[in-house]
Order: C-alpha cells, then structure tokens, then sequence
C-alpha cells in the first residue's frame, strides 16, 4: 500500500453548477445520479445531456466525474437503464466510473 498517496476527494453533484463548485473547491472528483437510476431518488440527478457537459468540464480541469447507478431494477427498469445508457453514449457521455450494487447492470455498462 503506497501511503505517500493522496486520497481523492469525492463530492455529491445534482447538476453543473454544483460540480464546477465542487472542483472550484477542490473536489478531485464529483457523483452524479443517472437519471432516476439510483439511491439518489430524492436528490436532483442528470439527465445525458447534462452528464455530458459535467464530464466536459471535469476532463478540462483533469477531474472525474462518477455517475450512480445503484438501483435494484426489475426487468422494466432494466429496460430504462438500456436506454439511459444508449442515450449517454450517443451524447458521448462517457463517465469514469459508474457506481453500481446489481450484476445485470454491471453488465449492460460493460
């Protein structure tokens, strides 16, 4: 374990203006829920298009940027992430982590 490594500081973010916050204030890296695909349900989440232009900014300032997508679907929902995650890559939306609990979504990021 290398201790001479600094840890990454993780901020919450429910939309643009609160990550260029975050990272104006040192955040190394901010979550964002996807959509209404996670245990963020009462907090404001991202739509692909706003996840889009928060990954912009954060890759401009050497930052990351993880996306929540952490629910328990059933196959309706399954089928929502599907297009949640086609949606994000059409807008190039790419981020550097997902944060997941459910192995069918592991597989539908992968």
């Amino acid at each position: 374990m290398d201790v001479s490594a600094s840890p990454e500081l993780l901020a919450p973010a429910g939309n643009y203006h609160i990550a260029e916050a975050a990272f104006t204030h040192g955040a190394d890296a901010v979550y964002v829920g996807a959509g209404e695909h996670n245990l963020r349900a009462h907090s404001p989440n991202c739509s692909p298009a706003e996840l889009s232009q928060i990954i912009a900014l954060a890759h401009t300032r050497d930052k990351k940027v993880y996306a929540a997508l952490n629910c328990m679907p059933d196959d309706r929902k399954i089928a929502d992430i599907t297009g949640y995650l086609q949606q994000l890559s059409e807008n190039h939306a790419a981020p550097d982590a997902f944060i997941i609990s459910d192995p069918g979504v592991l597989s539908l990021c992968k």
